[in-house]
């Protein structure tokens, strides 16, 4: 957080604001992940450069390529439905996907810290009976191609999706749901049960 107006009042007094409550009711173009390397008062100018890093959770770092790419899937999925990715609705779909990120993060976290343990030949598995579900291999490639997306993240999506799962399963198991509450809470919250690669490969 930065305290621009007033250097000398506590941090914890300070109100937390989004980016995009500063652009669309204040009109200022508030950059995120990019770092300030030199001010120029009198031009009014900054000279900057992007961080590797689009946000950090407890510690870890959530990647901007990983972002960027999650964002351009997104939008190649919409484009292909004939809906408009660009302006406001890919401002929506930016905090939409770092919400998702920054989430998953702490799902995965809070999973490791529970002993959440997911085997490499479970991975395997599902990431086998995934690449099953295009025709060959030349579209299998294609996709990949055009996700920007490697086969070691691939795995990495699945593996942090199979450990969030368990949890959830660790946690609520003993609790009593009805399929009607089940039912609402998915319907409320789509993007929580999407898993990237996946939500991808049945858009092509």
């Amino acid at each position: 957080p930065y305290n621009i107006a007033n250097p000398d009042r506590s941090i914890d007094d300070l109100v937390v604001r989004r980016a995009e409550v500063f652009r669309d009711k204040q009109g200022i173009d508030l950059q995120t992940g990019i770092e300030a390397t030199a001010i120029d008062p009198a031009e009014k100018t900054v000279q900057e450069k992007q961080t590797d890093s689009i946000a950090t959770v407890n510690g870890k770092s959530i990647s901007r390529d990983i972002f960027n790419k999650e964002v351009a899937a997104i939008q190649q999925r919409l484009q292909m439905q004939g809906k408009n990715s660009g302006g406001q609705d890919l401002s929506k779909i930016q905090k939409d996907v770092l919400d998702s990120l920054i989430n998953r993060e702490l799902l995965w976290q809070d999973s490791q810290k529970n002993g959440i343990r997911v085997e490499d030949k479970d991975v395997e598995e599902k990431y086998a009976a995934w690449k099953k579900q295009f025709p060959d291999e030349k579209r299998f490639q294609e996709m990949m191609r055009m996700m920007n997306i490697s086969e070691d993240e691939v795995k990495t999506q699945i593996r942090q999706r199979v450990a969030i799962d368990g949890l959830i399963d660790k946690k609520f198991s003993n609790i009593s749901v009805s399929e009607e509450e089940t039912k609402a809470y998915y319907d409320e919250h789509p993007d929580f049960f999407k898993c990237p690669v996946e939500e991808s490969s049945r858009s092509h």
